[in-house]
């Protein structure tokens, strides 16, 4: 198991999404820390604003990549998550042991 996706899980478990995320994209090799802090750096406040809004959006992890245990552990007690989380599951994988316990949930 790389650190990447070893700090990954970690963060899941303690219930960082954001730390999650963030070693998550590092294990894909999406993003860089560079990259991010020099996006950042050149960001004016209206930009800041947008960027919050999409990084909002990029919280949200494909349940493809996770077993059933990690999407419910990532979940937790949030139910706009839960829902958005049971629609990616239902375009993708639909696992109806999944399906079940994210429609309990949202």
């Amino acid at each position: 198991m790389t650190d990447y996706l070893y700090e990954y899980k970690k963060a899941l478990r303690n219930g960082d999404e954001e730390e999650a995320n963030k070693y998550y994209r590092k294990y894909r090799g999406e993003e860089s820390e560079e990259k991010k802090e020099t996006v950042e750096e050149d960001q004016g406040e209206g930009q800041e604003e947008e960027a919050e809004e999409e990084s909002v959006e990029e919280k949200v992890s494909d349940p493809a990549d996770m077993t059933v245990g990690e999407v419910k552990e990532y979940v937790g007690d949030n139910e706009e998550l839960a829902e958005e989380i049971l629609e990616l599951e239902l375009e993708g994988k639909n696992r109806t042991t999944l399906v079940s316990y994210l429609e309990d949930k949202a």
